[in-house]
């Protein structure tokens, strides 16, 4: 695993994590939401690049 541990209790835990991101990883419904957010997130990062205010149509015309 990861050479830098230095416990017992830290290395259970990240095997703990593991197996729990490893299930989510494998939930369509998770997965579904996780990428919802990542898409979601992005947009609003990109509008507020844009500096786009008012009506949302005009800067999908831009």
């Amino acid at each position: 695993m990861i050479s830098v541990l230095k416990t017992g209790a830290t290395e259970q835990s990240l095997d703990s994590k593991l197996s729990d991101l490893k299930s989510k990883i494998r939930d369509r419904k998770y997965l579904n939401n996780a990428i919802d957010r990542i898409a979601s997130v992005l947009s609003s990062r990109l509008v507020e690049a844009h500096g786009v205010t008012g009506n949302s149509a005009e800067f999908m015309l831009q």
